[in-house]
């Protein structure tokens, strides 16, 4: 059995990368009469948000009013955003704390400073978003 957890680059279909794998696979043990079934683990589309958009323009901004900076990084990972993004104009993924070598670890931690400082962003971003 062979078993697939691959995050697929934006704009690619993981149903016809998918597909051209099991071709692929069905050409290797042809002759060899071996059995082999292939499965997705994991079908997350992928996603990504160009760096200059309203949504982007207002976080920087809303960072801004709080005395931070901040700087949009494409990043490999797989979150919820690939699914939004099918009903969404704009998606990104935001959050307070180190993500890379912290989430999904052994004692995963987020600072209460952290925790405290987002508050003050997410209040300032709803009220760009929300009431401007």
């Amino acid at each position: 059995m062979v078993k697939i957890d691959h995050r697929f680059p934006a704009g690619k279909n993981p149903d016809l990368r998918l597909k051209y794998l099991k071709g692929i696979l069905n050409q290797a043990v042809r002759k060899s009469g071996w059995k082999r079934h292939l499965e997705m683990e994991r079908n997350n589309p992928a996603f990504f948000q160009p760096a200059r958009s309203r949504l982007v323009d207002a976080i920087q901004a809303s960072l801004q009013t709080i005395g931070k900076r901040g700087k949009p990084l494409t990043r490999p990972g797989c979150t919820e955003a690939g699914y939004l993004a099918k009903i969404a104009d704009q998606v990104l993924t935001i959050g307070p704390g180190v993500s890379y070598g912290n989430a999904h670890q052994p004692n995963e931690r987020v600072k209460v400073a952290e925790l405290e400082e987002a508050v003050e962003f997410y209040r300032e971003l709803i009220k760009r978003l929300c009431f401007y």
